[in-house]
C-alpha cells in the first residue's frame, strides 16, 4: 500500500518534505562579499544534477527491489571512478591533492550516514528513511566550518539556525506522518 497510506500521513510526509527543502535553502544563505559574486545558476544546477542522482540511487534500489548490502560494493566503486574522473577532466585536478585527502574524511562520514540509510530504509521504507537522511544538512553545516574550515558571518550563522530549526520541524512531520501511516479498520 505504500509509506504513506492514509490521507493524513500523506499531508504530513509533504509537508515535512516542503520544510526540509525551505530548511535546506536557509542553511545556504551566503551574503555577498568581496571574494565575488555568488552564482546561484550554477549552485542550483550542481545540486538539481545531485538530488536527480541521489533520488535514483535510493529509488532504483527500491524499484528493483535491490537490498543496500547487495548494492553497496558495485555503487561505491562506481561513485569513486565518476569523482575521479570528474576531477581530472571537468576540474582539471590531481584527486589525491592534500584538500581531497581532508575531504576524504567527510567521505568516510558521508558513507556511515549512506550506511545507515539503506538499512533504514529496508526497516522504515524510505518515504521516512530518505528525508530523515537529510538531517545530514544539519551535520554538514557543522563540518564544515569545524573541518573544512569555512567562515560564517553572524547573519549566515542566524539564517543556518533557522533552517536548521525548520529542517527539525520537517523530521518532526515525518515522525508524525509515520505514525499516522496504518490504516486502522
Amino acid at each position: 500500500m505504500g509509506d504513506w497510506a492514509t490521507s493524513q500521513s500523506k499531508l504530513y510526509g509533504f509537508c515535512a518534505l516542503a520544510l526540509i527543502i525551505l530548511g535546506i535553502v536557509f542553511t545556504s544563505y551566503k551574503e555577498k562579499n568581496s571574494e565575488g559574486k555568488v552564482q546561484w545558476g550554477k549552485g542550483l544546477l550542481i545540486n538539481l544534477v545531485s538530488v536527480i542522482g541521489f533520488s535514483l540511487y535510493v529509488g532504483i534500489l527500491k524499484y528493483y527491489k535491490i537490498d543496500g548490502w547487495t548494492s553497496i560494493l558495485p555503487q561505491s566503486i562506481g561513485q569513486i571512478l565518476a569523482i575521479f574522473l570528474i576531477s581530472l577532466i571537468f576540474f582539471k585536478t590531481q584527486p589525491f591533492n592534500k584538500p581531497s585527502v581532508k575531504n576524504g574524511v567527510v567521505g568516510v562520514i558521508w558513507a556511515v550516514g549512506n550506511l545507515a540509510l539503506l538499512i533504514s530504509q529496508a526497516k522504515i521504507g524510505l518515504a521516512i528513511a530518505y528525508p530523515v537522511s537529510q538531517a545530514a544538512v544539519i551535520v554538514s553545516i557543522f563540518g564544515g566550518v569545524y573541518i573544512n574550515k569555512e567562515k560564517k558571518t553572524k547573519k549566515e550563522w542566524i539564517f543556518a539556525g533557522i533552517g536548521m530549526a525548520i529542517i527539525l520541524i520537517g523530521l518532526f512531520l515525518i515522525y508524525l506522518s509515520a505514525n499516522h501511516s496504518q490504516v486502522h479498520s
